[in-house]
């Protein structure tokens, strides 16, 4: 291909340029996908147009598609213009185009990205081309233009794989040239010694919204610590949670945003992962491309299903790092130089010390082992990941962790306090009286943060644990205030649990929540903290995502009717339970209250006598 021909192909396709309003640009056609939607890139331009302007005549600022002849030949019909008039030097025209036209772009998505959300009047300019392009040409223009910002390892990867299997030689090596000599290599490498590693790469190639992602760097770190097993076993996972999430719709209408809102959640198993799915796709947050909502209803119900973590690219080269920080100091213990993968050396090591035939003994606790039925491949496997285990539990001393142990020992707004009186004092200049400064820095810490025995005002987040309650100001369930006072029980912000003050009986407490009608409380007598809701529907998942928290500590649901009656609540139908009595009473599972769900267990004052005796 020389640049000559290329010249005059374009040249012989040209028509021209125009003003076209924005909901004319479609990018759905491109084939290949060369560039992932990048949405810093798009909220970087918004800024640029914002700060220094939006110069949409400047030719260099024109985006190129492509248009059909008889879509172009009805517009200029109907405007009563000639193809000559979309050329020349003058201000370009308006074209306006037929309300189900489009034209293909070939570059300039995030350009147009950002006018969309920026401008208020929705044109852009556009060089246009007829839309018989050689499929040659038509790729040169997707790929290259000044204005285009770097493309990211993994659109390098997914690009190149593409031409691979078009055995297009010429445009692999023109992807294969933007990558490093070292990234070169290591993809050689793959290609060569670690052949499935490729292969669990490949199947997400159809999952483009994965792919910004992408680290090759790490790729040479991931081949020298032979553990290409574990490696993959990861990746399939991912592709099997993608492939249940999108349950048979096109892997295109995953993209980058979608993926990086939902990695690292935990909706079958965490309430507030859940409820946070459900805003995202209520708001449309996620899978924006979705249109229907019967179709957005039932992707968020194969979200809420996932088992475990949702992974990714990113939740993939993070969670190898710890990984390989455990492989190393396996790799210690295995002789030098490795003959093939980690797993398959240890495998060969094994020799069944200590083990009965047919079954498995596992190991608990520092001391405490079981035994469980199992063939020896069974035990290998579990000695194996036992070993991993084992490493986690070493205390690993570094320069980062000594750095991290020192910044949780110290006190986060003191250091701001401290650093305060820096800047008006600075050492440089002045004498400094390091324990006068300490006892400064405590005292304009409470002044500005409200730290000691009053409330704290900034009304601070915290995350506890219920059962690890030993009297005082303890944090309880995600979203909780370790904020004293004595401003009575619903003087404190709402959706948080606090302390009861006083020495009050927990039937009293009872007693007065029951007369408060106007918020739903949850009550914990065993550790004396309550904690308010509003009414308002908003609020059901807030709820729910507290009393999902107890229930995963073993705590039952105890509500008092209007006439009296004591009854156990399950989880589901309790905030309709709330809603009518106003107090939901928090037990352990121990107690009488943990009865058949349902069940009636007798008259308030029964129940006031019994939750006194037990606390």
């Amino acid at each position: 291909m020389s640049d000559q021909r290329l010249f005059l192909e374009k040249a012989s396709h040209y028509v021209g340029r125009a003003k076209i309003d924005l909901r004319h640009f479609r990018f759905e056609r491109n084939l290949s996908e060369v560039r992932t939607i990048s949405d810093k890139q798009v909220e970087n331009l918004v800024n640029g147009f914002r700060h220094h302007g939006c110069y949409r005549l400047k030719p260099d600022n024109y985006v190129q598609a492509l248009i059909s002849s008889d879509v172009l030949q009805h517009a200029l019909a109907t405007q009563r213009l000639e193809r000559q008039d979309l050329l020349g030097d003058a201000e370009p025209r308006d074209l306006e185009l037929p309300a189900d036209a489009f034209v293909e772009v070939l570059h300039g998505r995030h350009r147009l990205l950002a006018a969309e959300r920026f401008l208020w009047d929705k044109w852009w300019i556009a060089d246009l081309y007829v839309d018989n392009l050689p499929p040659w040409v038509e790729a040169v223009m997707r790929e290259e233009h000044s204005n285009a910002h770097q493309f990211c390892d993994g659109d390098i990867y997914r690009n190149l794989r593409y031409y691979q299997s078009r055995e297009s030689e010429n445009e692999e090596e023109k992807w294969r040239a933007r990558l490093s000599s070292g990234k070169r290599d290591d993809l050689d490498r793959m290609d060569l010694k670690a052949r499935r590693l490729r292969r669990a790469f490949d199947r997400l190639l159809p999952f483009k919204g994965l792919w910004s992602a992408l680290k090759l760097g790490y790729l040479g770190r991931l081949l020298r610590l032979r553990s290409s097993e574990e490696l993959v076993h990861y990746l399939d996972r991912i592709h099997r949670i993608y492939t249940h999430i999108l349950g048979g719709y096109q892997p295109g209408l995953l993209d980058p945003k979608t993926v990086s809102k939902i990695e690292t959640l935990t909706p079958s198993f965490s309430s507030h992962d859940a409820a946070r799915a459900r805003q995202m796709m209520s708001r449309r947050q996620i899978f924006p491309a979705v249109q229907s909502q019967d179709h957005r209803d039932r992707i968020l119900d194969r979200i809420l299903s996932v088992r475990g973590r949702i992974l990714s690219f990113h939740t993939f080269f993070q969670d190898f790092l710890y990984f390989e920080a455990c492989a190393l100091v396996l790799r210690g213990l295995l002789p030098t130089p490795l003959e093939g993968a980690m797993r398959e050396m240890f495998s060969r090591s094994y020799t069944g010390v200590n083990q009965a035939p047919g079954n498995c003994r596992i190991q608990v606790g520092e001391t405490e082992f079981l035994s469980r039925p199992g063939t020896r491949e069974a035990s290998v496997r579990l000695g194996y990941r036992q070993l991993f285990l084992a490493v986690m539990l070493l205390d690993f001393e570094t320069e980062r962790t000594r750095e991290i142990r020192a910044l949780v020992g110290r006190d986060p707004e003191k250091g701001v306090a401290r650093n305060l009186l820096g800047h008006l004092r600075p050492a440089e200049r002045y004498d400094v009286d390091e324990e006068r400064t300490d006892e400064l820095a405590t005292t304009t810490r409470q002044a500005a943060f409200g730290i000691g025995d009053k409330p704290d005002p900034l009304g601070r987040m915290h995350r506890v644990d219920p059962t690890n309650h030993a009297g005082g100001a303890h944090e309880i369930l995600d979203g909780a205030s370790s904020a004293l006072g004595s401003e009575g029980f619903l003087g404190q912000g709402m959706n948080e649990f606090y302390p009861i003050q006083g020495d009050q009986a927990p039937s009293a407490v009872i007693k007065q929540f029951r007369l408060a009608r106007e918020v739903v409380v949850i009550f914990i007598p065993k550790l004396r903290l309550y904690a308010k809701f509003s009414s308002n529907p908003e609020q059901q998942d807030v709820f729910k995502s507290s009393a999902q928290s107890l229930v995963n500590k073993d705590y039952r649901f105890t509500v008092i009717k209007d006439d009296d009656r004591v009854v156990v609540q399950k989880l589901r139908g309790l905030w309709e339970a709330a809603l009518d009595c106003k107090l939901v009473v928090a037990c352990p599972k121990s107690n009488p209250s943990s009865l058949d769900t349902g069940n009636v267990i007798g008259t308030a004052e029964d129940f006031y006598r019994f939750i006194d005796s037990q606390h």
